[in-house]
């Protein structure tokens, strides 16, 4: 078996669910523009847990391998999906 590497776009691990909007301006004024698919950085909007309608794709537990279990639960508990708590709990 091949083994898995980041690579530097994380935006190959999430997704949006639950709008249809494709623009948005988050609290500290970063625009994000998901017309043109997800965004390099993905995995820090995901971490900020500011964004709640971007969720992880099968195989994003990778992205997670050297977190902390602290972290980890911090993350779990602000997910939206149980998906995501199924992913993160990998």
């Amino acid at each position: 078996m091949a083994k898995k590497t980041i690579p530097e776009n994380t935006g190959v691990w999430f997704e949006l669910f639950g709008i249809s909007n494709r623009i948005f301006i988050l609290k500290d004024n970063t625009t994000l523009d998901f017309r043109l698919g997800m965004p390099f950085h993905s995995l820090d909007i995901y971490k900020k847990g500011e964004f709640r309608f971007i969720g992880l794709k099968e195989g994003a537990e990778i992205l997670f391998k050297k977190e902390t279990p602290e972290e980890l639960i911090k993350l779990i508990n602000q997910a939206n999906r149980k998906e995501d708590i199924l992913i993160l709990g990998k």
